[in-house]
């Protein structure tokens, strides 16, 4: 269809209007490619971001479990004395 309306609008113009609408084909075409490339490197950074929030959620997970026991540890421990001297006094 763009073909077909560009032949047209060359056969209108004459030969200058011709190379004018090859060169905006071109143009067209070059833009439709950064256009592909993009998207493709826009996927790629989506996944990898994916990726990332999951490891970031794993992290977060092991970091709460470890919090747990180190509260754990802490409440077992026997309370030191008030007025207990430390032992390098």
């Amino acid at each position: 269809l763009y073909g077909e309306w560009a032949q047209g609008l060359a056969e209108r113009t004459g030969r200058q209007g011709q190379n004018e609408i090859l060169m905006s084909e071109e143009r067209i075409l070059r833009l439709e490619e950064q256009i592909a490339f993009q998207e493709d490197v826009i996927q790629k950074l989506d996944d990898a971001v994916a990726d990332q929030q999951q490891q970031l959620m794993v992290a977060e997970r092991k970091i709460e479990l470890l919090v747990q026991q180190l509260q754990k540890l802490e409440a077992s421990q026997p309370a030191p004395p008030d007025d207990e001297k430390p032992p390098h006094y």
